[in-house]
């Protein structure tokens, strides 16, 4: 194996898969960002959920949200679904439908004006589709950041719901790129917010 060969492929492949973004959905970004903004400047919370990998990428975004990213400033209210609950997880996975989780958590903490988030990386999951589609019927803003593998069409078409796809069937160049989205909207949004 050529291993410098293997990295410089690697290295070519992510910086590819970041220019598409910087393309094709730059400005979907700045518009995300104008969502997250609008909703916490009118005290709404941003509550977010993943499967999987995606999972700790939902942890690192609210993190930044609430510790903040690139200033010391005061906490947003962000919070991801199905944390720190593992009692709450185990009772609905056993007497009821596992696709329940997240949509049991929006039913008691969720209210109008509020932004979900809903990151995946890999294939399509039945219970963030379902998720997505409680939330946009219980007024809330989602944006979705996810990829050419697992991509969600069906929510594309309400105007509540943001769909940020990575174009790579590649996990590792989604997820790579993920964090640079969540990076980049917590910049822009602190910005927003406070003006520095």
């Amino acid at each position: 194996m050529d291993y410098q060969k293997t990295l410089e492929e690697i290295f070519y492949d992510n910086i590819g898969t970041k220019e598409s973004v910087l393309e094709h959905l730059g400005a979907h970004i700045v518009q995300a960002a104008q969502m997250l903004s609008e909703a916490l400047l009118a005290e709404r919370k941003i509550l977010l959920c993943g499967e999987g990998l995606a999972r700790l990428d939902a942890q690192r975004f609210a993190s930044q949200l609430v510790n903040g990213f690139d200033m010391e400033r005061s906490s947003f209210p962000a919070l991801v679904l199905g944390e720190g609950i593992p009692s709450i997880a185990e009772t609905l996975t056993t007497n009821n439908n596992p696709t329940d989780i997240f949509i049991k958590q929006l039913e008691t903490l969720a209210e109008s004006g509020d932004l979900l988030v809903v990151i995946r990386s890999n294939s399509s999951s039945s219970r963030l589709s379902q998720t997505i589609k409680f939330a946009l019927n219980k007024d809330l803003s989602v944006l979705v950041l996810d990829g050419t593998s697992a991509s969600t069409p069906e929510v594309t078409t309400d105007d509540k719901c943001l769909h940020l796809s990575v174009a790579s069937n590649k996990v590792a160049r989604i997820q790579e790129t993920h964090v640079l989205i969540i990076n980049l909207l917590c910049y822009l949004v602190e910005k927003e917010i406070f003006g520095i």
